[in-house]
């Protein structure tokens, strides 16, 4: 299997992992998923984990190059069980701290994400569904689609 470039974003353009400006076909492949996740999605994360990203397809892998989560705070913030994860259908990836208790914006950016072909991403609470909370969650990914 190849092992798929990084893509850095700064405020002068999108680098590749040698820190280049990034080709014009490079950026084109790169996709942005956003899905709105409901405070009843996130009361059952653990039961129902609510899909990011769809899988890509046979031989072909997610490549996450950052979420972004914009925090909409309601007015009861979520009890037990608010370690909520983003993976592949396995070991959280990049972990959310789903007790917030103010509007915010969190940068996630991968470090050793590990994607097993045609895999979804999802965003999960592996301990059980969270209680009480009434919140929502707008979620931005960045992501390519590579060959394996």
């Amino acid at each position: 299997m190849a092992v798929a470039p990084e893509y850095f974003w700064g405020n002068r353009g999108v680098f590749n992992d040698d820190w280049a400006l990034a080709s014009a076909d490079e950026v084109s492949k790169t996709q942005e998923a956003v899905v709105e996740v409901s405070s009843a999605e996130i009361l059952a994360l653990n039961s129902s984990p609510k899909e990011i990203v769809p899988a890509p397809g046979a031989d072909k892998v997610l490549d996450i190059l950052s979420i972004v989560v914009e925090l909409d705070y309601g007015t009861t913030p979520y009890a037990t069980n608010t370690s909520g994860q983003f993976n592949f259908g396995g070991a959280g990836n990049f972990t959310l701290d789903l007790s917030f208790s103010a509007d915010g914006i969190l940068k996630l950016i991968p470090q050793a994400e590990v994607a097993a072909a045609n895999t979804a991403l999802v965003l999960t609470e592996p301990s059980g569904d969270p209680t009480a909370g009434d919140s929502t969650l707008t979620v931005h990914v960045l992501y390519a689609v590579r060959d394996v």
